[in-house]
């Protein structure tokens, strides 16, 4: 624990307070002494250790000025270049077998006797006085101070230290910080030896240190106090009253030890108990045995994890000790402690396993439609027939007939084609209308020309624009005369289409059209060329044509 840092309070009240309970050299005057005069007393502590605890943890520090006391008690602690050396506690270790009580020094033993049993004794911060009273003082008053009390507030809990055990003591106030032996106080002389005898003062500095640290309303030496001062005040009482009565004639047994613990039986909790002494929570198990010495609620911590038996759920589980959702299993291994239902997260992802649908994948813990596809990486967590939708497209894998492809998802005709890229979606054999006339690429005879689809006669001309669409040697009638200008002699005359003479002059026009002759002359005007009208027979011999040769259209 830390220390109650007290130096500077305390040193604002020791003037104030306690000058009249010092006979030593002072740190209040105009000049800083080197060496401050301090006693040990129970008697007068010969060859006791006695320093000053700076630090205030009733630990001798090699920085520490102390020393060896001698006759009388007395010693001057060097205390050269400690300002305010005054504002420190006191202590005093009394060694066995070394330290001399000079109260057993008398003419038959001059040396006098060593101390038993070795005690530690302290005094508040500028009593030069180190005796058993002080040492009560000192812990009663540290026990209500904390590390903010005031100057006012030390000098009220030292002086109520004073009051209340110089009142359970029976003895006066004025003995309690003093030289109660150099004034001749036997009352007090008999209190301080008797509380000594009891074995009420601690034994070492942790002892020490603890009791000043303790709570006043739960603190074993003011327990014990209270009972070893109800029995020095009623002998006190009874030396005052009775005339005939002195101190030396008492004997209170107040070292009496039946069970020879090292404890008095009036402060052993179990006189007859070598192993025990105190009982701190007054549950009837003693200190020593009771694993919760301040607790009265617990005794025993079996498997030794700081939790009684009595509030440890798991009292033989060391790793256990509470189960908050009480369902069987403790919180430290429970990964639910406040959840009755679950208790386990195999995975870490926070769901338990009772509800986690994956409890061994911390990425998963719920599979919506029972598919055994988590949630989070089904792309369909609520349709059971599907789990995937490698291209994105919203259409699942097991439905969609193009899963890599995020521009189909549907082949209604089976060819391998999407819907969407197919311009003939319902028929197999068609994919594509390149021309975008409506026949599809593998029937139309044309597939770029939008114009036309078909070539009946296979001539590589299309039937739109096809003149005659069954006769594969025409395609075209450009005088509209129903003869195909391959054939037509007179592809741009819609009355001539033949001239079967060949004189250039088409059979409808040719006066003799099968005698090609370029005179049309019609002498008799009977729509029959000369040459070829029988009624024309220039040599009377009944022959259109003579024999002799053609001159000047003339036959000679």
């Amino acid at each position: 624990m830390q220390r109650k840092k007290l130096a500077v309070a305390l040193s604002l009240v020791t003037t104030a307070i306690l000058s009249s309970c010092s006979g030593g050299s002072s740190g209040s005057g105009s000049e800083t002494p080197t060496t401050y005069s301090v006693k040990a007393i129970d008697g007068y502590l010969r060859n006791a250790t006695i320093w000053l605890d700076l630090d205030g943890d009733f630990e001798q520090d090699a920085d520490e000025p102390s020393g060896t006391t001698g006759e009388g008690g007395s010693y001057d602690l060097d205390v050269t270049g400690i300002a305010n050396y005054d504002s420190y506690p006191l202590v005093v270790q009394a060694i066995s077998g070394v330290t001399i009580d000079e109260d057993t020094i008398t003419e038959d033993n001059p040396s006098g006797d060593t101390v038993e049993s070795a005690y530690l004794l302290s005094a508040p911060a500028g009593v030069e006085n180190v005796t058993p009273l002080t040492t009560l003082v000192h812990i009663h008053s540290e026990q209500h101070l904390t590390s903010t009390s005031t100057a006012e507030e030390v000098a009220d809990a030292i002086q109520d230290a004073v009051s209340e055990i110089s009142d359970a003591l029976g003895i006066s106030e004025a003995d309690m910080l003093g030289d109660y032996i150099g004034s001749g106080s036997e009352d007090a002389a008999f209190a301080a030896t008797n509380i000594v005898e009891s074995g009420l003062i601690p034994d070492n500095a942790t002892e020490l240190s603890d009791a000043t640290e303790e709570d006043p309303d739960n603190s074993n030496i003011s327990d014990q106090f209270t009972d070893v001062a109800a029995e020095i005040q009623e002998a006190i009482e009874t030396v005052e009253s009775d005339e005939t009565t002195g101190y030396d004639d008492l004997d209170l047994a107040l070292d009496t030890d039946t069970d020879t613990d090292g404890y008095s039986d009036v402060i052993d909790a179990f006189p007859y108990d070598a192993d025990e002494w105190l009982d701190s929570d007054d549950d009837g198990v003693g200190d020593n045995a009771d694993d919760f010495p301040d607790d009265a609620t617990e005794t025993e911590d079996s498997d030794g994890d700081g939790v009684g038996d009595n509030t440890d759920l798991f009292p033989d589980d060391a790793t256990e000790s509470e189960d908050s959702d009480g369902d069987g299993v403790g919180d430290n291994a429970d990964d639910f402690p406040d959840d009755a239902s679950e208790s386990e997260d195999s995975d870490g992802d926070g769901v338990g396993d009772n509800t986690d649908d994956f409890p061994n994948d911390a990425s998963e813990s719920e599979d919506s439609d029972g598919d055994g596809v988590g949630d989070n990486t089904d792309a369909f967590p609520n349709d059971a027939s599907e789990s995937e939708d490698s291209d994105g497209d919203g259409v699942g894998d097991n439905a969609d007939d193009f899963p890599n492809d995020a521009t189909e998802t549907e082949d209604s005709d089976g060819d391998g084609v999407g819907d969407n890229a197919d311009d003939f979606p319902n028929d197999a054999t068609e994919t594509e209308d390149s021309d975008g006339d409506g026949v599809g690429d593998n029937t139309d005879d044309f597939p770029n020309d939008a114009t036309e689809t078909e070539d009946s006669d296979g001539d590589g001309v299309g039937d739109n624009t096809d003149d005659f669409p069954d006769d594969a040697s025409e395609s075209e009638d450009s005088d509209g005369d129903g003869v195909g200008d391959n054939t037509d002699d007179f592809p741009d005359d819609a009355s001539e289409s033949e001239d079967s003479d060949g004189d250039g002059v088409g059979d409808n026009a040719d006066n003799c059209p099968n005698h090609a002759n370029s005179s049309q002359t019609d002498t008799d005007n009977d729509g029959i060329g000369d040459l070829c009208d029988s009624t024309d027979d220039s040599s009377s011999d009944g022959l259109i044509w003579d024999t002799g040769s053609w001159n000047s259209n003339t036959w000679q």
